[in-house]
C-alpha cells in the first residue's frame, strides 16, 4: 500500500528551499479517469508530479495553473494545483501511441510553458508568465520556465514507474524540487542540481513504496558531504480533486447562445455535460437550463 505525501523545507546554509512529493494515488486517478495509454499516462504523471512540487510556493487561497503546449504529436497538458495540494490535470491527445520514434516528433521543435497564479475565491490573476519550451521534457521545461520567467533557479526531478494492473497502473511517482533563495551561491546550487542525477539519488527514487522517511533519504543523499542542516516540514498530501459540480455545469450552459439554450429547453430532453478533468457526467434537466 502506497502513501502519498508532501514535505517541504530549507537547507539554510545553502540558501535553498525544497519540496519532496509522492503522488502515486493522484496519478492513478488521473490515468484511470482519462483512460490513458502508456505514453500519455507517463507524460501526465510527470506533469502532475512537477505541479505537486510547486504547491508549497502558494499561499492559502492561491492556485497555479500550468499549461504546456507543443507543436508535435503531443498537443498540450494542463495541470492545476492549490496550496492544499489538491490537483487535477488533462492531456491532449489522450492516445499518443507507442510508435512515436523520437522526442522531436513527440514534442516538435519548440513549445511554450505558461504559468498563472490566481486567487481561488475571486479568480483574480496574481501573476502570469510564458516561456519557450525546448527541452523535450515537461519537467525540465517547467524548471526552465522558473529560471527564465521568474528569475528563480529551479531544479525538478520526477520519476514515474508503472505496473501491469489496469486498476492501479502507476506503481509510483516521486519527485523533488530544489529552488535557489535570494542569497544562494549559484555554483553550489548547480552542484546540487547535478546531484539530482547521481546514481545514489536515482536508486532511492527507484527503490519502491515507502513513507515520509523517503524525503530524509533523498536529502541525505544530496547533501551527505556538505556542511549543512535540513529543516523539514510535513505538508498536505496530494489529492486528485476536481472542482466540477452540477451547479457549475448549469452555470457553464449559460455561456451558450440564447437560441441554443432555448432549443435545449424546448426539446424536453436532458443535456449531458462531461467534465474534461475527471470524466464525470452531469445530467441537466431542460427546466434547469438558464
Amino acid at each position: 500500500m502506497y502513501l502519498d505525501f508532501l514535505c517541504r523545507g530549507t537547507l539554510p546554509e545553502l540558501e535553498t528551499r525544497f519540496s519532496v512529493v509522492s503522488c502515486t494515488a493522484a496519478c492513478n486517478e488521473a490515468v484511470v479517469a482519462h483512460n490513458l495509454e502508456p505514453v500519455a499516462a507517463h507524460l501526465i504523471c510527470r506533469a502532475i508530479g512537477a505541479a505537486a512540487l510547486l504547491s508549497p510556493l502558494l499561499n492559502d487561497t492561491e492556485r497555479f495553473t500550468i499549461r504546456w503546449e507543443y507543436p508535435g504529436v503531443l498537443n498540450s497538458i494542463m495541470a492545476d494545483i492549490g496550496a492544499d495540494c489538491d490537483l487535477r490535470a488533462l492531456i491532449n491527445p489522450a492516445s499518443i501511441g507507442e510508435g512515436v520514434e523520437s522526442l522531436d516528433k513527440l514534442f516538435g521543435e519548440a513549445g511554450t510553458v505558461a504559468v498563472t497564479k490566481s486567487d481561488q475565491p475571486t479568480g483574480r490573476v496574481l501573476a502570469s508568465g510564458t516561456s519557450e519550451a525546448v527541452l523535450h521534457d515537461v519537467v525540465e521545461d517547467l524548471a526552465h520556465h522558473f529560471a527564465v520567467s521568474d528569475q528563480l533557479e529551479t531544479a525538478l526531478a520526477v520519476l514515474v514507474q508503472f505496473a501491469p494492473d489496469p486498476a492501479r497502473p502507476v506503481r509510483q511517482c516521486y519527485g523533488i524540487m530544489l529552488q535557489a533563495m535570494p542569497d544562494c551561491d549559484l555554483e553550489q546550487f548547480d552542484d546540487l542540481r547535478k546531484r539530482l542525477l547521481a546514481p545514489e539519488v536515482r536508486s532511492i527514487l527507484e527503490a519502491g513504496e515507502r513513507d515520509e522517511d523517503f524525503a530524509s533519504e533523498v536529502l541525505n543523499a544530496l547533501t551527505h558531504d556538505l556542511d549543512c542542516s535540513c529543516q523539514l516540514y510535513p505538508g498536505p498530501a496530494p489529492v486528485y480533486r476536481c472542482g466540477c459540480s452540477h451547479d457549475s455545469s448549469v452555470a457553464m450552459l449559460q455561456t451558450l447562445p440564447v437560441a441554443e439554450r432555448d432549443e435545449i429547453r424546448s426539446s424536453g430532453e436532458a443535456v449531458r455535460v462531461r467534465c474534461h478533468f475527471c470524466a464525470k457526467t452531469y445530467e441537466i434537466a431542460p427546466g434547469d437550463v438558464p
